[in-house]
């Protein structure tokens, strides 16, 4: 039996996807959260903002227009954290994916290597019988 798992090399690249698909999700999670932080900033400064009680029409006109666009920008904010949120889902099924890939070569290594130990004793076990039996020889011999 080959005392080296001949599949090392791809269990090496199985690991490093999985660490790369582990870093790729921890910046798309970043990147989600950061995009609804935004988006509940701006909310909360839409919901702060009140007009004045006295102001001239042109002002009114100034504060319904820089709404308008404040809502335009929520809407944005709003698309870009379910594309987040979406790339994020997608980065944690890539790493699943890669994780499971990972672990059964993992586990196909931990069969190799107790297949090779078992052999190994089944081996010393015949050498030590071969002893055992080469001295009983040599003891009735003697006698």
């Amino acid at each position: 039996m080959s005392r080296t798992f001949s599949l090392t090399g791809l269990l090496r690249l199985r690991r490093l996807e999985e660490e790369t698909a582990a870093g790729d999700l921890s910046l798309a999670r970043e990147r989600a959260a950061e995009a609804t932080e935004r988006e509940h900033l701006v909310r909360a400064a839409l919901d702060l903002e009140q007009a004045p009680a006295a102001v001239p029409t042109s002002a009114l006109h100034a504060i319904a227009a820089a709404r308008a666009s404040s809502r335009t920008m929520l809407g944005e904010l709003n698309q870009l954290s379910r594309e987040r949120d979406a790339d994020a889902a997608s980065a944690r099924d890539v790493h699943d994916r890669a994780r499971a890939d990972a672990g059964a070569l993992e586990k196909l290594a931990e069969r190799h290597a107790a297949a090779v130990e078992l052999d190994e004793r089944r081996r010393e076990q015949i050498v030590l019988d071969e002893i055992a039996s080469r001295r009983r020889a040599v003891q009735g011999e003697i006698r």
